[in-house]
C-alpha cells in the first residue's frame, strides 16, 4: 500500500452537514419576481389590451373594474415593479383607462400614445386570444407552476434527516429521487417532479468512497473538499483496541503518533499529487498541521492569519515555515527565491518599537535572529517532545545549533532533511 494512496472509505461531507446546507436554502427574490409577474401581470396587462382593442364597443364600467382590480394587485404582489414604469405601454394603457373612466375625452396626444402601445404590445406579444399568443402564454404559467429550488431542497433535507447524521451516503441516488406520490400529498409537490442539478451535487459530497474515488467522480474538487478527511483518515489509521477518535483527544500514545504521521504522509501526497497546479488552501493546510500536532513533529505550516491587522507584522507560523523551505529548496534552482522570501519575512518580524506578543510574532534569538524552524529557541524547547527529548541546557553541536531528536523533524520524504 503506497503512501500517496487513501484506501479507506470517506467522504467530503457527511449526511447531517448536508441536510442543514439544504435546510438553509431560501427562495430568490428575483425568480419569484419572475414568476409573480408571469402568474399575475401579464395576464393582467393582456386583459387590458384586450379592453383597448375593443375600442368603442368596451363598457366603461368594464374599464373601471380593471382600474379596481389593478389596485387590488398592487397591494398583495409587491415583489416585481416593471408595471408602475410611466414609459411602459401598460401604464400608459392604464392612464388613458383612468381619463376615459372619469368622463373625460381622450387628447389627441393621450389618443396617440394609446395607438402606439397597443401596435407595440401585439408586435411582442400577438394578441390576447390568438394561437402564438396562447402557446406563450401556456409555457410561461408551465414554467412558473415548477416547484422552486428550495423547495425541493427541504423535501430532500427530510430525507436526509432519516438517516445516520455522522457518516455519509453509499448511495447518493435514493436521497435525490423524484417526488414520490405520499410526499406530493404532504407538501403540495406535483408527483414526480425532478431534482434539480444543484441540490444533486450537493448530496453527491456526502458519497462515502475512497478517496481516489471521490476525486475520479467530481465529489473533491479542490484540496480545500479533502481537508475534512483529517480526522476520518487519523481514525482509520489508529491501531485497532486503542478505541474511537475524538478530536480533543490529547493522547500521546505511541500508537497514536504513529497512526498521526501514516496519516498526515497519506493526506499531504495524496492531496498534492490529486491537485498540482493548485496551491494548497489554508484549510487544508490546517488539517495538516493538526495532524502534526497529534504526531509529535515540528512541522511548520504558514496559517492564516499571516500578518498582524494593525502593524503588518507577520505571525508567528510564517518565518518558520520560511526557513524550512529554505532548508527543502537547498541545491535547487528555487533556492534563490526562498532567501529572498526568508529576508522579506524576517524583516517584516521585526516590531517596529516594543516586546512581540507571545502568539503574535516570532520569538527572538539573543542575536536578534528568529529561530530555525523545528529547532528550540536557547533555553527553551519547541514541543513537548523536545521538552522530553532535549533538555533546556544541552549544549550545541559543532554547527552551533541545538540538536533535534529524530520525532521533531518536518515530515518529508526519507533523505530530505539530516
Amino acid at each position: 500500500m503506497t503512501e500517496n494512496t487513501i484506501p479507506y472509505a470517506t467522504q467530503v461531507r457527511t449526511a447531517g452537514e448536508v441536510a442543514r446546507l439544504l435546510a438553509r436554502r431560501r427562495p430568490k427574490p428575483a425568480l419569484a419576481a419572475e414568476r409573480e409577474a408571469m402568474t399575475v401581470w401579464r395576464p393582467f396587462e393582456d386583459e387590458l389590451l384586450a379592453y383597448w382593442l375593443r375600442g368603442a364597443d368596451a363598457a366603461l364600467s368594464e374599464g373601471a373594474a380593471l382600474l379596481k382590480r389593478y389596485e387590488a394587485l398592487t397591494a398583495a404582489h409587491p415583489l416585481t415593479g416593471r408595471h408602475r414604469d410611466p414609459r411602459s405601454p401598460a401604464a400608459v394603457l392604464r392612464r388613458a383607462l383612468l381619463e376615459r373612466v372619469s368622463g373625460r375625452e381622450l387628447s389627441s396626444r393621450s389618443a396617440g400614445l394609446v395607438s402606439r402601445a397597443t401596435a407595440s404590445m401585439v408586435a411582442r406579444h400577438w394578441a390576447p386570444g390568438s394561437a402564438a399568443h396562447t402557446r406563450l402564454r401556456q409555457d410561461q404559467a408551465r414554467r412558473a407552476a415548477r416547484p422552486a429550488h428550495h423547495e425541493l431542497a427541504a423535501l430532500v433535507s427530510r430525507r436526509l434527516a432519516r438517516l445516520d447524521q455522522d457518516s455519509g451516503l453509499s448511495d447518493v441516488d435514493a436521497p435525490v429521487a423524484p417526488v414520490t406520490a405520499e410526499e406530493a400529498r404532504e407538501t403540495g409537490l406535483p408527483v414526480g417532479t425532478p431534482v434539480p442539478a444543484s441540490v444533486r451535487a450537493l448530496v453527491a459530497t456526502a458519497l462515502r468512497a475512497p478517496a481516489a474515488v471521490l476525486v475520479q467522480r467530481g465529489v473533491a474538487t479542490s484540496a480545500e473538499d479533502l481537508a475534512g478527511l483529517a480526522g476520518s483518515l487519523l481514525a482509520a489509521e489508529l491501531a485497532p483496541g486503542h478505541g474511537p477518535y475524538t478530536p480533543d483527544e490529547r493522547s500521546a500514545a505511541p500508537e497514536v503518533r504513529d497512526s498521526a504521521r501514516a496519516a498526515l504522509r497519506r493526506l499531504a501526497a495524496f492531496g498534492l499529487e490529486s491537485f498540482p497546479a493548485a496551491d494548497p488552501t489554508p484549510r487544508f493546510l490546517a488539517g495538516l498541521a493538526a495532524l502534526a500536532g497529534r504526531a509529535g513533529l515540528c512541522a511548520s505550516f504558514a496559517l492564516e492569519p499571516y500578518a498582524d491587522n494593525y502593524t503588518g507584522t507577520v505571525t508567528a507560523s510564517v518565518l518558520p515555515a520560511a526557513r524550512v523551505s529554505a532548508e527543502l529548496l537547498h541545491g535547487t534552482p528555487h533556492l534563490g527565491h526562498s532567501r529572498a522570501a526568508d529576508r522579506g519575512v524576517r524583516r517584516r518580524s521585526r516590531a517596529p518599537a516594543g516586546t512581540p506578543s507571545p502568539g503574535t510574532r516570532s520569538p527572538r534569538r539573543a542575536d536578534g535572529e528568529p529561530p530555525r524552524s523545528g529547532r528550540p529557541a536557547p533555553g527553551g524547547t519547541c514541543c513537548s517532545t523536545c521538552r522530553s527529548a532535549t533538555p533546556s541546557g544541552a549544549r550545541p553541536s559543532s554547527t552551533g545549533s541545538t540538536p533535534r531528536p529524530p520525532a521533531c523533524r518536518p515530515p518529508g520524504p526519507p533523505g530530505s532533511h539530516p
